[in-house]
């Protein structure tokens, strides 16, 4: 970070809590490519269409058809899964790395439930101000800390910090 410049600790904890709850919300239901077909209109007997779905073709200046939003809502959520994959990776490498993270996390996640907006706050209160004093080598992105988050959730707390013996 550069002199001067000011780190928002809410705003980056919101935009993690923000990852990890897409990340986990796609992991638990998967993601259902669009098809084309479910969002088009069955045309009755007299040739009208039927339904809310159905949109002219999008014309310049028009808004996209139901599909498009639904494609483009897809993709999105691809790139969020596969970013999540490649955080996840990088978290692990360097929770390994680094035993002194687990142990942090560990003694943060006493006061945990099963809420992920909980667990990123509690991800970020216990380790960007270590990061920011240098305690800790670790980049303070957000993905990084989705890939943090996604090794708990998946591991559960006790799993997580088996073997973390309790001060």
């Amino acid at each position: 970070m550069t002199e001067g410049a000011h780190f928002d600790e809410a705003e980056f904890t919101k935009h993690v809590s923000s990852l990890l709850s897409e990340a986990i919300e796609i992991e638990k239901h998967g993601l259902k490519e669009p098809r084309f077909e479910d969002f088009h209109n069955e045309v009755d007997r007299t040739g009208r269409h039927t339904g809310p779905l159905h949109y002219p073709e999008p014309a310049e200046g028009r808004r996209p058809s139901s599909y498009d939003t639904a494609v483009a809502i897809y993709l999105e959520r691809v790139r969020v899964r596969d970013y999540a994959v490649r955080a996840e990776t990088e978290a692990k490498r360097i929770i390994d790395e680094q035993p002194q993270i687990r142990l942090r996390i560990c003694e943060a996640l006493k006061s945990v439930n099963e809420d992920v907006k909980d667990l990123a706050k509690i991800l970020c209160a216990a380790l960007v101000p270590l990061s920011l004093a240098g305690a800790l080598t670790l980049p303070l992105t957000p993905l990084l800390f989705l890939g943090i988050g996604l090794v708990v959730w998946r591991a559960g707390t006790n799993g997580f910090c088996a073997g973390i013996k309790a001060k």
